[in-house]
């Protein structure tokens, strides 16, 4: 009989553990969100924003996360910007949503200590996506981190099929090469070389957890 509990137990972990793992590789969101988090790793005072928050699931998990953040929200869909708002509210620290875009934030220089950009970037166009990491480096405090969830430049996957002659078009509308990827867009803003610390593999393509720190002290930049 115990054998067989054992035997049931084990059945059970592993019936599990290969759920969650075709949950994540149908789902992009599930499969960072966890690790995205821990590296958020919120302290009292922290200000953090989201940017493409959506409907609000990180900025409601680090209100869970820490009480004592002050959480803001970016996003250009009102109507997802209306479920945040349902989301959070009952949670110990409201978020302050912003209705708007990445590349034009209304905030002011050096105000967080974190921002967070999850399956954005790589669905806007090469002269928005370079702008909205302009504008990560700018609202960032000096020394802060910037975290980006997305889809591989160097891998491939369905969105970047889907995004290239997009790509391309643009690119030669805007009157400037498109072969830059987010890391290196990120350099080209100012950041520290960005760092690799997970990536996965989706029904999409891999996605990746890229963490970039805004230098103490500023550096000229093309």
């Amino acid at each position: 009989m115990r054998e067989s509990a054992t035997t049931a137990t084990i059945g059970r972990d592993l019936l599990s553990e290969l759920s969650n793992s075709v949950i994540g590789w149908i789902s992009p969101e599930r499969c960072f969100i966890a690790s995205l988090m821990r590296e958020v790793a919120l302290e009292s005072g922290d200000h953090w924003l989201d940017v493409g928050c959506g409907r609000g699931t990180l900025l409601a998990l680090g209100a869970y996360q820490e009480p004592g953040a002050v959480l803001f929200g970016l996003d250009p869909d009102e109507d997802a910007l209306e479920l945040a708002s349902r989301r959070i509210r009952g949670t110990a620290t409201p978020a302050e949503l912003r209705q708007g875009m990445g590349h034009k934030m209304p905030f002011r220089d050096d105000c967080f200590d974190i921002v967070s950009a999850t399956l954005v970037l790589q669905g806007l166009r090469p002269d928005r996506r370079r702008a909205t990491i302009r504008e990560c480096f700018r609202v960032l405090k000096p020394g802060a981190r910037l975290l980006v969830a997305d889809w591989a430049d160097d891998k491939p996957s369905l969105s970047s099929c889907l995004r290239t002659p997009i790509d391309l078009l643009a690119g030669i509308f805007a009157g400037r090469p498109t072969k830059a990827g987010i890391k290196e867009q990120i350099m080209e803003a100012g950041f520290d070389p960005p760092e690799e610390l997970e990536s996965w593999w989706t029904v999409g393509g891999v996605v990746v957890l890229l963490s970039a720190y805004k230098p103490l002290h500023k550096r000229n930049i093309d």
